[in-house]
């Protein structure tokens, strides 16, 4: 382990919050970056008519957004911060995702898949 110690490690920390989403270098005392978080995927209506037309809207349900909606949103956003605001390449970094306790697991998920 002491070698490892020594060692500089690039690692970078993302808090992406339901309003902002905070970056930086760790070790630093403060976010390099403080940006707007994408505004999450409506929720998505589904009919539970069995196969036939909806007749009203107890024949409709609101699902809370999936893996897909997640990622679409996401994948954009963090592609950007990276291109445009770190100015650097997804290999030379490791990251420190710090995890909101309300994420769903599809939205967690995506954002992983994202980073991996």
């Amino acid at each position: 382990f002491p070698k490892a110690a020594e060692k500089k490690m690039n690692l970078l920390v993302f808090d992406i919050g339901a309003r902002f989403t905070k970056l930086g270098f760790a070790g630093e005392s403060e976010p390099r970056y403080i940006l707007p978080s994408p505004k999450p995927p409506k929720m998505r209506q589904v009919s539970v008519s069995g196969g036939r037309t909806p007749q009203d809207e107890s024949d409709i349900k609101l699902v809370p957004p999936n893996y897909k909606n997640w990622y679409e949103t996401y994948v954009d956003f963090i592609a950007n911060i990276y291109q445009d605001n770190l100015q650097c390449n997804t290999a030379d970094f490791s990251v420190i995702l710090l995890e909101d306790l309300e994420w769903s697991y599809s939205q967690k998920r995506a954002i992983l898949n994202i980073f991996l």
